[in-house]
């Protein structure tokens, strides 16, 4: 079964904690049985709210892993890497631009199931992958379009990697 979360990231690349300088991302995702993610969210600071497509693998109890993929090619995919702590997930984001270029950064991400009746809860899914869909088709960048639709391709594997690589029994 679906569920629809709500999502908040925190990121900042200068600096080695989270302040009121950190970019701030809000929306919603749909979370599928086989814990791959898909949503919409938009950039909290800026004055224009202009969606951006979020994609992962999220394991509620262990670790979420969001690649972020803009309508415009200016800017390239930015990846949050985080595992479950005390104040939601914790790790690293890197911002991949130009070939080659790779920026690094800390993040911070909290989620909250969306507290609906199962009716609203259904609507809202819905409403969602229709946005999704049309955001994949007309606003997202043909760049991004190919690397969210590889990505796409193999969310079994991405699912079952990220599993195992947040497996904690594996590290005791």
């Amino acid at each position: 079964m679906e569920k629809l979360y709500d999502i908040k990231g925190y990121s900042i690349f200068d600096s080695d904690c989270i302040s009121d300088e950190a970019n701030v991302l809000e929306g919603q995702i749909i979370l599928y049985e086989d814990n791959f993610f898909e949503g919409l969210v938009f950039d909290l600071k800026s004055s224009e709210k202009i969606d951006n497509l979020v994609s992962g693998v999220y394991y509620p109890d262990k670790a979420i892993e969001l690649y972020e993929f803009l309508s415009t090619g200016d800017r390239g995919v930015l990846n949050f890497q985080c595992k479950k702590s005390a104040n939601g997930y914790e790790g690293k984001v890197e911002h991949s631009g130009p070939p080659g270029e790779r920026i690094s950064g800390i993040s911070r991400i909290v989620t909250q199931c969306s507290e609906l009746s199962m009716e609203d809860a259904d609507l809202k899914i819905k409403d969602l992958k229709d946005r999704i869909k049309n955001y994949t088709y007309f606003k997202i960048s043909q760049d991004h379009y190919i690397w969210y639709s590889l990505f796409n391709s193999y969310r079994d594997t991405l699912c079952n990697l990220d599993l195992g690589q947040n497996d904690d029994s594996k590290n005791k």
